[in-house]
């Protein structure tokens, strides 16, 4: 039998602060997201385009595009 998995989407950015964000996704959890973690768990290094993410001026270029979070600013 084929199984539904159902994966939370994000509706709503509510706030970001250096680089951490709140966001809610569509089963009503609020999160709070800290980028700094993340980015290094995924070994982004000074040579990623991501390193930009590091800034929290360029972080908080962050949109939300199809329940996504994405930076226009990162190639």
């Amino acid at each position: 039998m084929r199984q539904n998995i159902k994966i939370p989407r994000i509706l709503k950015i509510n706030w970001i602060r250096e680089i951490s964000i709140s966001v809610v996704f569509n089963n009503g959890e609020s999160r709070i997201i800290d980028f700094r973690k993340v980015l290094k768990q995924i070994y982004v290094d000074k040579n990623s385009p991501a390193h930009i993410l590091f800034n929290s001026k360029e972080f908080a270029k962050v949109e939300l595009v199809g329940n996504t979070l994405s930076w226009s600013n990162v190639e």
